[in-house]
């Protein structure tokens, strides 16, 4: 199942999706058209973590020494009430590249893809 969102989509929006997918026993794959900088990625995940069914959290790795900023995000199905784990926020075609701004979420660095 394919969905697009030219803005920021709100959390029922993405659950409807994940819903239908799920029933007719599809993946899902949601396309975020207008996300080209950290802030409107930052602001997407945001957007997510109002969620009832979203968290956002902010992780660490054992052993891994990184400015980077590190986010969990689950979802949790209507069903089951089991969690699951988004795979993550890709732009095809672009390479991972570093961010340095200490303003986002108090952080050093955030990758994010170009």
């Amino acid at each position: 199942m394919f969905g697009t969102f030219d803005d920021v989509a709100l959390p029922h929006e993405i659950d409807t999706l994940f819903d239908a997918a799920a029933e007719a026993h599809l993946p899902a794959v949601i396309v975020f058209v207008e996300i080209r900088t950290e802030e409107q990625l930052l602001d997407q995940l945001a957007s997510l973590a109002t969620g009832e069914r979203w968290k956002v959290s902010r992780e660490t790795a054992r052993g891994l020494t990184t400015d980077d900023l590190l986010l969990g995000i689950r979802w949790t199905t209507s069903v089951d009430g089991i969690a699951s784990m988004p795979m993550g926020f890709w732009r095809p075609g672009r390479v991972a590249t570093k961010i340095h701004n200490p303003e986002l979420l108090h952080a050093k660095t955030l990758t994010v893809y170009r």
